[in-house]
């Protein structure tokens, strides 16, 4: 039966608004969601450490093992199986039993008793609507730099190994090149690989022009030939300032859980998705719900981690195409489990960044120390 006042009503029919609607409902809450496209497939590539899933996930693909290519002659090979989701089979998965609402959220009005969107009427609203959130009051600060990415998917033989996702490509054809790039590619097949150029993080981003330029080059010198099919761009912050406490939650990308030298964000969200909807409490006021809610998104514990996350985006943003090769030799040099835990926005990476430190070469120690001296540490 619909009640009258939903216990939580979730904008943003993504990933991350989903799995919080799924695991608000399966706990018995009465619970909507509303998009301008509730039932639109998901487009994106959404690709996660196959062990920071949740047990479930839906996958369309999955590689033992992962490469690193550095210079020519240079690679790193992961022994961490990584994922490719199957976007239709999540979407489905977490869709069941919700109400999903038409609508493009415009304005939020709170009450003593509830908060009311497009005539919905909620005691808590959750807005994951992605890093432009439709309703969230957030800073009006920069962030540390830019992700940018062009992709396709190639169709014809590429003659990579079917059981390696290529991570990073860091080789480049051009020993002048002024922004660091690099090539990711998942063999989907024999002849099905998807490629992407990517620039990690940078202050001012490069154009889709030029990293389609790019990869066009890259897969020339890699003698890969053949049709681009379904192109994808993406763009979105990194490092950007926490939007603060207020009646309507975050969670997602709209409560700036991408990670800030990674940006990657689907995985946490999916695993975050049920500690959160724990969090609801239909006992409380909705003002003290909302702020038990956002505790539950930031802890003290995972902001205190994510100041140091910052200052590694911060460094990274400033290295050029050979030191940020020799950073990510080091990097993939340390153990598996050193590495991955830096990576995981919800551990503290002190001691990957002090493992880092201790067994770089002196050229990478010094560009870490000189770049870590330049910002100050949070």
């Amino acid at each position: 039966m619909q009640s009258s006042v939903y216990d939580l009503l979730v904008l943003g029919a993504g990933p991350a608004g989903l799995a919080l609607a799924q695991a608000a409902s399966a706990q018995g809450n009465q619970v909507a969601v509303l998009s301008p496209t509730p039932l639109k497939p998901w487009e994106q590539t959404f690709c996660a450490w196959l062990d920071e899933l949740p047990a479930g996930t839906p996958t369309t693909a999955t590689w033992p093992h992962a490469l690193v290519h550095l210079g020519e002659g240079q690679g790193r090979t992961i022994n961490r199986p990584y994922a490719l989701l199957d976007n239709s089979a999540l979407q489905a998965q977490l869709s069941v039993g919700l109400e999903l609402q038409d609508g493009r959220a415009e304005q939020v009005i709170h009450s003593k008793g509830f908060s009311q969107v497009n005539g919905l009427r909620a005691r808590v609203v959750v807005d994951a609507t992605g890093h432009k959130p439709a309703l969230l009051q957030t800073p009006d600060t920069p962030p540390v730099g830019w992700q940018t990415a062009f992709g396709a998917t190639l169709i014809g033989a590429h003659g990579l190994p079917l059981d390696r996702a290529v991570f990073m490509d860091w080789r480049t054809t051009s020993a002048s090149a002024l922004q660091p790039t690099f090539l990711y590619a998942l063999p989907l097949g024999p002849e099905r690989l998807f490629v992407e150029e990517t620039s990690l993080i940078a202050g001012q981003p490069p154009s889709m022009e030029s990293l389609r330029g790019k990869l066009m080059l890259r897969l020339k010198a890699m003698g890969l030939e053949g049709e681009l099919v379904a192109p994808e761009r993406c763009l979105f912050p990194m490092g950007g300032a926490l939007p603060p406490v207020q009646r309507t939650v975050a969670f997602g990308a709209s409560a700036g859980m991408v990670h800030p030298a990674t940006g990657y964000s689907v995985g946490r969200s999916l695993r975050m998705a049920q500690d959160v909807a724990k969090a609801l409490d239909p006992s409380l006021s909705p003002e003290a719900a909302s702020a038990k809610l956002w505790s539950a998104v930031w802890p003290a514990s995972t902001r205190r981690s994510r100041s140091l996350h910052m200052m590694g985006a911060r460094i990274l943003e400033r290295l050029d195409l050979h030191q940020t090769q020799a950073f990510f030799g080091a990097f993939f040099d340390l153990p598996v489990p050193v590495w991955s835990r830096y990576l995981d926005s919800d551990s503290s990476p002190v001691w990957p960044m002090l493992k880092l430190f201790g067994s770089a070469k002196p050229p990478v120690r010094r560009q870490l120390l000189s770049s870590t001296l330049s910002q100050g540490v949070p």
